[in-house]
């Protein structure tokens, strides 16, 4: 279904929804039918297409060129040096929006799926290249909603991409902090207070920042400096090598224990990002609370092109094909 070719919405056969809007190809609404008949709203978002035209917050966009930061906006491939543009100062956050606030073209599209393609010209925002990418979404009977990037550019150029949701699983709560949070990582990446990685990746043992069991994230919350100097978490989570298509980065559980989400990817990371600053921002409900909902962006390091992080490399070859995946699975 569409309306204008602006929104789509895809449904399966137990009657979850699920809502795109072309900005941003942005999910604006996951809708969950629980036993007890209720249709459970899950995600943060707005009803309004002008809303993720200025999404201040990012609420459910595909973000890129490269998601989360770059320090000062500056990196260099080979022997030559760029810099992108600077929004959230001093530092580049997310492709400062290209991506995110911009209309996407809708390529097909049924009950279950949707394709959307964006293209961006060499030298938006400073990046170099000619970029093409996708992003496919297909929903399953499972409760499951698969999201698959694909990308294409013709001169080197750091890609890291990601979806934006937020979700908040519980009903009735104006925050997600009461949800229990499993993250499936033994290593974090401590941030500086503008959210620039510090200079090592740490274990999460003795830290506030070790969800291998399962625990609330009020437990936690603002529980030592990392966490006070972003106002909650703000950091990546290196996830663990056994990590597979079977075995999910992180779970959330509502506060209720009706929804459980399973995040399967194939990015060698998580950021999670606790809505730290959702405070004001437009929302469906009026405008939105700190912490109203939680985020989790997988993908590669924050500040990869100036980093030699123990991970896969950013930089996306001509000749290559970026290909990545994330699942959101829910369990009612």
């Amino acid at each position: 279904m569409t309306d204008s070719n602006h929104w789509v919405e895809l449904t399966n056969a137990n009657g979850m929804l699920v809502r795109l809007v072309d900005v941003g190809a942005s999910i604006t609404s996951i809708k969950l039918p629980l036993a007890d008949g209720e249709m459970r709203e899950v995600v943060v978002g707005c009803d309004r297409r002008e809303d993720y035209l200025d999404n201040p917050a990012f609420l459910g966009a595909n973000v890129g060129r490269f998601a989360n930061r770059i320090e000062a906006g500056q990196f260099a491939i080979g022997d030559r040096q760029y810099q992108v543009t600077i929004n959230q100062a001093p530092n580049h956050l997310h492709g400062a929006g290209q991506l995110s606030h911009n209309a996407w073209q809708l390529v097909s599209h049924d009950s279950r799926s949707a394709v959307y393609q964006f293209e961006s010209r060499d030298g938006d925002e400073g990046y170099p290249g000619n970029l093409v990418v996708q992003v496919h979404y297909e929903l399953g009977d499972n409760n499951d909603l698969t999201i698959r990037y694909q990308a294409t550019v013709d001169q080197p150029c750091p890609i890291n991409l990601t979806n934006h949701s937020y979700f908040n699983l519980d009903s009735d709560r104006d925050t997600m902090l009461d949800h229990v949070l499993q993250i499936a990582a033994e290593q974090y990446l401590p941030v500086r207070v503008d959210g620039i990685p510090e200079a090592e990746i740490e274990t999460v043992a003795g830290t506030s920042f070790d969800f291998r069991q399962p625990k609330t994230i009020l437990a936690e919350l603002l529980s030592d400096d990392q966490q006070r100097r972003v106002k909650g978490i703000d950091h990546s989570f290196i996830l663990d090598a056994e990590i597979a298509d079977d075995k999910p980065a992180a779970q959330v559980t509502s506060a209720d224990g009706k929804v459980c989400l399973s995040v399967f990817t194939s990015k060698p990371a998580v950021h999670v990002y606790t809505g730290n600053f959702l405070g004001g921002v437009p929302t469906r409900d009026g405008d939105g609370l700190d912490y109203q909902g939680i985020a989790l962006e997988t993908q590669f390091l924050p500040d990869a092109p100036n980093r030699d992080w123990p991970h896969q490399s950013c930089i996306l070859q001509p000749g290559e094909t970026y290909q990545h995946y994330t699942c959101f699975q829910f369990t009612v």
